[in-house]
């Protein structure tokens, strides 16, 4: 378990976080976002002696015993509790999970490509407008979890149109599968079975 407190939002992917231990008056205040756990390990160790404690002691083993494995945290759940003589704060349960990469630009796409290397690459092209887009998007997020060698990638056509462009996408949802740099297969509609039969296919 991982004890601490969320000041603001976290930038996907740019991983921006700003964790501080308890202080008087200050109560829970935001869950369900993204941090990075070597992140968090540097705010923690520079956080301020009058701050630190058992509950640090045991927020930094934590931590640390999760560095080996993939960085990404997610807090799913919340309650509070004491540490010892400390005054109340919010507790959160950090799960290690698979992320979805956001693409932005031709050139984050170029290097998420390059970075996958030999594993089998899934982009869903997207738009917030589509509908049959958001509907299959739980399945897709589903699909990350359970196959955590396979790199998953996210464009929104509208935000990233040179990307769009250069894949030639006429339409939403669209699936383009790459391996070691090269499309391997492709196809357009929210069809779960086929989506999950060709991330097998390819695997």
């Amino acid at each position: 378990m991982m004890f601490a407190i969320i000041e603001q939002p976290l930038n996907i992917p740019r991983l921006v976080s700003s964790i501080k231990f308890p202080r008087i008056g200050l109560g829970p205040r935001v869950v369900g976002y993204f941090m990075n756990a070597s992140q968090i390990k540097g705010l923690l160790e520079s956080a301020p002696t009058t701050a630190r404690g058992a509950g640090q002691d045991h927020c930094m083993n934590d931590i640390n015993a999760g560095l080996d494995s993939p960085p990404f945290f997610s807090v799913n759940q919340r309650d509070t509790t004491h540490f010892g003589s400390f005054w109340p704060v919010p507790r959160v349960h950090l799960q290690i999970i698979t992320m979805i990469i956001i693409i932005e630009d031709q050139v984050g796409f170029d290097q998420a490509l390059a970075d996958a290397g030999d594993k089998l690459v899934v982009v869903d092209f997207t738009a917030t407008w589509c509908g049959p887009c958001q509907n299959i998007a739980p399945f897709f997020k589903t699909l990350s979890e359970k196959n955590t060698n396979v790199v998953f990638l996210k464009v929104d056509v509208d935000e990233a149109q040179d990307v769009a462009q250069s894949c030639d996408i006429k339409c939403m949802p669209t699936f383009h599968f790459y391996k070691n740099g090269k499309r391997v297969d492709e196809f357009s509609g929210s069809n779960q079975a086929k989506l999950e039969e060709l991330v097998k296919t390819h695997q």
